[in-house]
Parts: C-alpha cells; sequence; structure tokens
C-alpha cells in the first residue's frame, strides 16, 4: 500500500512538473514569439548570425540592403555584406571582441547592399540563443547621412578656417567680457603683431586714446539702440613700432540658441591710403572750388534744352544775376541774351539738338544793370555713360572791353591803311612827277656827251649826270623803304651770270674810285658756280649800297670784294656765296655799330654834310639780305677801315647763258622800234637813244595812234609808256595781246617805260603782258640790255 502510494504520489508530482514544463515552454514559446516578432517589425535593421551564417534578417534590413526578401539573405556568409577591402580587419575585430567580451561594436563601416553599392553603417552585437544555437545579433544604424553632414560640416569649418587666415582684412572674435578670443594671422601685416602677441594686449591698448573715447562712445549709442545691428568704426590703431595706421571695423554682435549675446565678431580693414586719398581729393576739391569761385570767367553747365546749373560765383559779377536766380529760373538766360543774338542761340539748339562735342560762339547779353556786355563762350559737350551727350560744359569770358579795344584798333588799322594808301599814292605821283622831268635832263645830259666838247663842258655835263644819279639814288631809296615798310618788296627768282651782277656793280663805282685815286678790285674763287638762281637786281643792288658806302667814305688805300663759296648752304642742294666787302675808309665808332643798318642813321653829322646820303642804304640792305635769307655782319675800328661779311643761299643754275645768237646781238642787230610816250622831251630822248644804238624808232603821242602805226608798218618792239592820255599803255598792250585782226604781230615784245616804279608796279605790268620793265629816268646802257633781252628772247 505504502509502495503504490508512493508511486502514485510520484506520478502525480513528475505530472505536476510536466504541467509547469508545459507552461514555461508555453511562455517560452509566446516569448519568444513576441522577440521574433520585435524583431521583425523594429524600424532599425537587424540580422542574427551563428557561426557568421545569418539565420534571422527582419524587413528593414531586408530594405537596408537592398533585397526583395528574407530569403535574399538567409544562409548567406554575413561577411559578405562588407566592403571587401575592410572585410578581413573586421572579421578579426568580430572575433577579438565576440569571444573576449560576448559583444562588439564597430563603427562607421562600409556594408554592401545587394546591387553592390556602398552604404556607411555602424553595428552593435550581442551574444544570443538562436533556436539553441549561440549567436550574435546585430543591429545596424545607417550613419551614411550623418557621416556627410559631418564631413560637410568639418570641410565648412575647415574652409571658414582658411579664409579667416588667409583673408586680407583681420577678422577677430571677443567676448562678453571684452577679451580677445581669437584674431586672424593677417594682424600681422595691419599692424606688425603675431596673433599671440595681439591676443595679449588689452582693447585700450590697440589705439590711440582719441579713438578708445569715439570707441565708447559709439559703443553706448549702440548699446541704447538695441545692439544688434552692426557698428561701423574708423579709428586709428598703433603699429608694434609705434606708428599708427587707420582702420575702418565692422563689429557685428553674436548671439547663442537662446538669443543670449555671446561676443562679437569683428573686421579690420587697413584705410590708411584710401584716407589719405579721401583727403588729397578733399584738398584738390577745395583747390578747385576755390578756382571755380574765383575765376573771372563765368563757368555753368548748360543742358541741352538751354537750362543752366551749376554756375560760380563770376556769374553774378557778369550778368549781375544771384546764381540761383538761373537755377530757378530756367528761361532767363534766354532772357538776357541780346535781342540779336537770340535767334543764332536758338538755332544753335534747333541744329544740334543731340548735342556737339565743341562749340564757340561769341554773343551779347544785358546784365541786371541794363549794360550790353559781349560775351566769348566756349562749349565742350558733356557725356553719361552710354556716350550720349547730356548738355555743355561752357566757359563765358566777358570780352566787352577787349571787343571794344580791337575795333578801336581795327579802326586805327583802316585808318593806317587809309593813309598807307594815299602815302603810296603821293608817292607814286611824286614818283611820276620827278621821274619824268627828270628822264628829260638825264637824256639830253646823256645825248649831249655825244657831241664835241671841252673839257670844262665835258666836267659840268659829268656832275650835272652824278647829281641826277645821286637823286636817282634817293628817290629809289624812299620808294624801296616805302615797299618794305608795307611787306610788298618781293623777290624774283631767275638764272642769271654772276658776273652780270658783280660787273656792273663794279662799274658803276669804278668812276668815283678813279676820281679818289683809290684801288677798286674783285676777286671771284674758281669754286663759284658761274650760274647761280635767285633775284639778280636785289643781289646788285645789295652789293652797289655796300661797294658804293665803301668807295664814298674811303679817301685813300683800297676798296676789295671777295666772292668765295661756303662749304654749307641752309638750302637743300644750294650754294652759299660769302662776299666780303673791305674798306681802308674812316671806320665806324664801336659805339654806332650797333646802329648802322636803323633807318636814316649815319656817322655824324658833320659826316652828312660831307659825304651825302638819305641814311637808308644800309637800312634797306639788312631787310633785303633777310628777304634772301641772307646774313650779314660788320666789323670796323675807327680810322682804320671797315669790313662787311654777308652770307647769301643761292641755288645753283644749269642753264648755259654764256652763249647768244651773234647775229642778235644788239650791236649787229637794227631793229624798228615803236615809242609810245606822250611827253614830247621824253619821246625825243628815247628816240635819240635808240638811234644812238642803231636802231630805226618811229614815235606814237598815245595808245591809239601806237595801235594805228603797229597796222601800217612792221616793228620789231614796242616801248611802251603807260601814263598816256586816252588810251593808256596797260590798254594798249591788252589790246595788242589779244588782237586776232593779223595786221600786226600780237607776240611783239613790249618794254614798260614808265615813272610809276611803286610797290606791284612791274608785276602789274608783267600781267598785262609786257615783256620787261625799265623805271624813268633810263640810262643809254639799261635800255641797250633790255632791248638785247627781249629781241633774243623773240628770236628764239
Amino acid at each position: 500500500m505504502d509502495d503504490r502510494n508512493g508511486d502514485a504520489l510520484l506520478l502525480a508530482q513528475a505530472k505536476a512538473r510536466i504541467r509547469e514544463l508545459e507552461a514555461e515552454n508555453a511562455d517560452l514559446r509566446e516569448s519568444a514569439q513576441r522577440y521574433a516578432t520585435l524583431l521583425s517589425e523594429a524600424p532599425i535593421p537587424i540580422l542574427v548570425h551563428a557561426d557568421y551564417r545569418i539565420v534571422f534578417v527582419n524587413p528593414a534590413a531586408v530594405q537596408a540592403f537592398g533585397g526583395a526578401s528574407a530569403d535574399d539573405f538567409l544562409g548567406t556568409d554575413v561577411l559578405e555584406r562588407i566592403d571587401p577591402e575592410t572585410r578581413e580587419l573586421v572579421r578579426q575585430r568580430i572575433t577579438d571582441n565576440y569571444i573576449k567580451k560576448g559583444h562588439y561594436r564597430l563603427g562607421n563601416n562600409r556594408y554592401r547592399r545587394l546591387d553592390g553599392s556602398l552604404f556607411e553603417v555602424e553595428i552593435m552585437a550581442t551574444m544570443a540563443d538562436w533556436q539553441g544555437r549561440p549567436a550574435a545579433q546585430v543591429i545596424f544604424r545607417d550613419v551614411t547621412e550623418e557621416r556627410r553632414t559631418r564631413d560637410e560640416l568639418r570641410q565648412s569649418v575647415e574652409k571658414y578656417r582658411l579664409l579667416a587666415e588667409n583673408a586680407a582684412d583681420v577678422i577677430w572674435t571677443v567676448n562678453v567680457e571684452g577679451e580677445l578670443t581669437y584674431i586672424s594671422p593677417s594682424i600681422l601685416k595691419l599692424r606688425g603683431l603675431t596673433s599671440k602677441e595681439a591676443m595679449a594686449e588689452t582693447i585700450p591698448q590697440t589705439m590711440t586714446p582719441a579713438s578708445y573715447a569715439e570707441v565708447l562712445r559709439k559703443a553706448e549709442d549702440h548699446a541704447r539702440q538695441g545692439g544688434r545691428d552692426d557698428l561701423h568704426l574708423e579709428l586709428e590703431q598703433y603699429r608694434k613700432d609705434g606708428s599708427t595706421v587707420w582702420v575702418e571695423m565692422v563689429i557685428r554682435p553674436l548671439f547663442d540658441a537662446s538669443g543670449n549675446k555671446a561676443g562679437f565678431l569683428g573686421v579690420s580693414r587697413d584705410v590708411t591710403r584710401r584716407r589719405a586719398a579721401q583727403e588729397a581729393l578733399r584738398q584738390s576739391e577745395e583747390r578747385f572750388r576755390a578756382f571755380f569761385d574765383n575765376v573771372e570767367d563765368m563757368i555753368y553747365y548748360q543742358g541741352l534744352d538751354g537750362s543752366l546749373s551749376m554756375l560760380n560765383r563770376a556769374s553774378s559779377f557778369i550778368t549781375g544775376y544771384p546764381a540761383a536766380d538761373f537755377e530757378k529760373d530756367p528761361q532767363l538766360w534766354r532772357r538776357i541774351i541780346h535781342p540779336d543774338d537770340v535767334r543764332d542761340a536758338d538755332d544753335f539748339f534747333r541744329r544740334y539738338p543731340d548735342g556737339v562735342p565743341y562749340y564757340e560762339v561769341t554773343y551779347r547779353l544785358r546784365a541786371k544793370d541794363g549794360q550790353t556786355k559781349w560775351i566769348e563762350s566756349r562749349m565742350y559737350g558733356a557725356k553719361d555713360t552710354s556716350g550720349k551727350y547730356v548738355g555743355y560744359h561752357c566757359i563765358d569770358r566777358d570780352v566787352t572791353e577787349r571787343t571794344a579795344l580791337e575795333r578801336s584798333l581795327v579802326e586805327a588799322r583802316d585808318r593806317a591803311e587809309e593813309a598807307s594808301r594815299a602815302k603810296n599814292a603821293f608817292l607814286a605821283t611824286m614818283s611820276h612827277e620827278i621821274r619824268t622831268p627828270l628822264n628829260g635832263i638825264m637824256g639830253m645830259l646823256q645825248l649831249a656827251e655825244f657831241t664835241e666838247l671841252s673839257a670844262e663842258q665835258e666836267d659840268y655835263l659829268s656832275g650835272a649826270l652824278t647829281s641826277c644819279r645821286n637823286l636817282m639814288h634817293v628817290l629809289n631809296d624812299i620808294l624801296d623803304i616805302a615797299r618794305i615798310e608795307a611787306g610788298a618788296l618781293g623777290l624774283v627768282t631767275e638764272d642769271f651770270p654772276l658776273a652780270a651782277v658783280v660787273d656792273p656793280v663794279m662799274e658803276l663805282a669804278a668812276g668815283e674810285a678813279r676820281r679818289k685815286g683809290l684801288a677798286l678790285t674783285a676777286t671771284v674763287a674758281p669754286d663759284v658756280p658761274g650760274i647761280l638762281c635767285g633775284d639778280p637786281g636785289r643781289l646788285r643792288q645789295v652789293l652797289f649800297n655796300l661797294v658804293g658806302n665803301a668807295v664814298k667814305y674811303t679817301e685813300a688805300g683800297a676798296v676789295h670784294m671777295e666772292i668765295s663759296r661756303l662749304p654749307s648752304c641752309p638750302l637743300p642742294g644750294g650754294v652759299s656765296l660769302y662776299v666780303a666787302i673791305a674798306d681802308t675808309g674812316i671806320g665806324i665808332p664801336e659805339d654806332n655799330l650797333a646802329h648802322v643798318f636803323e633807318p636814316f642813321t649815319q656817322l655824324e653829322t658833320v659826316l652828312c654834310r660831307k659825304h651825302g646820303g638819305s641814311g637808308l642804304g644800309l637800312s634797306i640792305v639788312r631787310r633785303l639780305l633777310s628777304l634772301m635769307g641772307a646774313a650779314c655782319a660788320v666789323e670796323s675800328r675807327e680810322g682804320q677801315g671797315t669790313v662787311f661779311h654777308l652770307s647769301i643761299p643761292l641755288m645753283p643754275s644749269p642753264a648755259d647763258l654764256s652763249q647768244g645768237n651773234p647775229a642778235l646781238r644788239p650791236e649787229t642787230l637794227q631793229a624798228r622800234i615803236l615809242v609810245a610816250e606822250d611827253d614830247p622831251v621824253n619821246l625825243f630822248t628815247i628816240m635819240r637813244f635808240l638811234e644812238k644804238l642803231g636802231h630805226a624808232p618811229r614815235g606814237a603821242a598815245d595808245g591809239q595812234e601806237a595801235l594805228d602805226l603797229l597796222r601800217s608798218e612792221p616793228f620789231d618792239c614796242v616801248l611802251m609808256d603807260i601814263q598816256m592820255p586816252g588810251r593808256n599803255g596797260l590798254e594798249t598792250t591788252r589790246d595788242i595781246r589779244s588782237s586776232t585782226s593779223g595786221e600786226f604781230d600780237p607776240g611783239i615784245p613790249i618794254i614798260a617805260l614808265t615813272a610809276h616804279a611803286m610797290s606791284g608796279d612791274r608785276e602789274t605790268f608783267l600781267e598785262a603782258g609786257m615783256d620787261a620793265y625799265l623805271s624813268k629816268p633810263v640810262e643809254m646802257e639799261a635800255l641797250r640790255a633790255a632791248l638785247g633781252e627781249v629781241l633774243r628772247r623773240d628770236a628764239t
């Protein structure tokens, strides 16, 4: 019984235990089911592997690894999900940590998705029992975005660090206690301090007392206004060497996440040069303003509509109106323009509505006090940034006084010109009236030399002719100086033999030299060209004046003229002649040398009485040489003599003037010559001259008679007086040259024979068609030369 009871008791206890175990298993299954459900529904990737084989993977993990279902991963090696480059390293770390600690944690590892792409994860694994097997439960956290954000933050920090440390401006921070917490390395360039040295300073030590006081004042104002906006300062800071630098600061308050002030961020910039430039600009503007407001000219800006602005103070002085009146009333300027000039002003703005670069105009305006003023205006076009004209910068000058002066000068000029014309007319008349009777006197005297004369009579004739010639020289000098003063004395350019200039000069002076017993000589160097190109008449006049003076002022000894060639010439391809005229005469006092070329200047009054002359010769010489581009110098010793040095530029000529036509030389040619002259004495004289020269003359009392004779008789040449009654010489010459009747040769040589010898006469005669020009009184040798020239020219 006891045995049965004991067995029953054991059986009952076993059953009870079985029921307890079944209940525990049920709880375990329920717990496992809940755990499995928890793992499956967890939002984070979880997998379980046993011996590195995946035995569980939740949906989040399937999604993270790019799978379609858990089957894509179950039974696979968990290490296949690790980046191959770090797989062995991770395996070793898992084994070491798992064995030693029963868990492991790996951060920032790259895992592979099924498509091969990588992503950053952080894992945490613990030991677990999986269906009675030891396993590792692994929880994954995708840190790809976190890693990217962290990298971007690091890059951003590095970028701003580089900017701060390499910026030209100094960047610094200050905490709420006013202590420097950072300052960029560029402080070295700004103040000569390292960042460490600058960090050791207190703020008052960094700047001048005046600047620190300004900082405190502005900081207080900034705080009163809320202290949240940027604070702008410009102050003077100390450099390490004690010098100062002007710094522009921008200070921005910093706030923490709670909105509490955490300090300040500042940027400092060196503005020393800018302040110096600003100061220079200010001074320049002051100088410009001083000039602008103190210049006597009216300066202003004028728009294309005619309105005025930006007027200086001179505008008030000139117009009488304050500058502000013109800006308030755009039409004021137009109203004060003289009524006769308003139309021109309006026309200008109508013609150039789009503006012009520059315009200059003179107009009149009526000042406020009623005075009319002449204004000279210069207008400079002003453009906008697009290059379009928008107005004018104008400078107006009051030229009222100048205009009045110019008018008076014009009137004076007109009066002077009228007086000059009257003088020239008087000189022309007097020349004509003197030369006409003088021609008769000299002609008769020259004809008388062909008669039988006693020695006493010859002396009388010679003296009379000398006096006539001296009178002619005075008259010619007066006419030449009048031409020079009027600027009407010109030069001709023609080929000439040098001998044709030198020989007549020496011949004319030879008589007086023989009378005084002087040795008169001339030498020409072999290298001087025989034929030259220039004005032979004026060159002859210069040499005659100088040689004649030398003979006149030399009582004993010699007069010598030397001509040679200088090594260089100012004319390209030209020849510079050096002419020296030396005498052993009375000389010129040293104090008179500077005045010998002035008009009407002679040595002494007593000398003038002794030697005669008008005192015009050397003045004419100097002016003629100036016209020719020549130079003249004089050296003299009183009582010993004088030397005139000339440098005369001429051109060489290839012409050969040495050969003529022997058959046509005047000595062998008897020509029929028509003489048109209204004065009976002059007509008689010229005809006798021609007869003595071997020609056959025929006389006509006026131009019409000369034309009639040309139609009825053949002639080789015509001597034509200019001033004749009825048809004058110019009209008669034009009739001859324009004739087409065939009754006479319209190209017959015509020589002007006249007492007119004023400026422009020669040119007038040649333009009328005359071939040559002889002024009265006529010398027989001059008549011979002129006839020979025109007859040879006509024959060729």
